[in-house]
Parts: structure tokens; C-alpha cells; sequence
């Protein structure tokens, strides 16, 4: 692979700005963004637990009174 193949992959796959954002946030600044992303995952998961939740299935009484 050609050292400008290389160059290009990375350039590709890799966020500099965001990198660049990142690093000018405060300990404070970066841990209220974790934060709120944990928040959305959380929120995420629970709506998905709740969309894709198999129905609990009720126990039959072996003392019913079906004849």
C-alpha cells in the first residue's frame, strides 16, 4: 500500500475538526456531553426495551374452576 493510499485512508476516517472541538472543551464542558449522550443512550435503550418487550405470559391457577 502506497504511503498516499495511506494518507488518504486516515484524511477518510478520521474527524479532525471534531477531534479539534473536543480538545477545546473544559473537563467540565466535556463531562456535561458525556453525560448528556449517556442520557440519549439510556432513553434509547429504554424505548427499545419497551417497544420489542415480549409480553409476560400469566401463570394458570392449578386451583381454577374450569369444568
Amino acid at each position: 500500500m502506497s504511503l498516499l493510499k495511506i494518507k488518504e485512508d486516515s484524511k477518510n476516517s478520521i474527524d479532525n475538526q471534531a477531534i479539534d472541538y473536543n480538545l477545546k472543551l473544559t473537563p467540565t464542558e466535556r463531562l456535561q456531553q458525556h453525560q448528556a449522550s449517556l442520557e440519549t443512550v439510556l432513553e434509547l435503550e429504554k424505548a427499545h426495551k419497551k417497544l420489542y418487550a415480549k409480553p409476560q405470559s400469566t401463570p394458570q391457577n392449578p386451583h381454577s374452576s374450569r369444568h
